[in-house]
């Protein structure tokens, strides 16, 4: 049987350092090491952890191995991003939300 895929972003990365959502970030991550489910991780979740603290990061470094790697911004993203600002599904300041 396949294994759920969850997708991630900052938010479930920081929120394993923050004490209000530690119980479900790392409770999450927990799950992924012990083979539940799969992390889904893109290259743009890379790029907004630059700015994140090492603890952070060092929990993204470890999901990488399970993921078995970083999913590119491709085409089909990009096309789907443009969808959602033609539709102003959101505003700009959420682009990368969108994405």
């Amino acid at each position: 049987m396949k294994k759920l895929q969850i997708y991630l972003d900052t938010s479930v990365l920081g929120g394993c350092f923050e004490r209000e959502f530690a119980p479900w970030s790392n409770g999450l991550i927990a799950d992924f090491h012990a083979g539940i489910f799969v992390p889904i991780l893109s290259a743009l979740l890379e790029v907004e952890l630059h700015r994140a603290p090492e603890p952070v990061r060092a929990v993204y470094n470890e999901l990488v191995a399970l993921a078995g790697g970083v999913f590119p911004v491709n085409d089909e993203a990009l096309d789907l991003l443009a969808a959602y600002e033609a539709h102003r599904v959101l505003g700009p300041r959420f682009r990368s939300d969108m994405l």
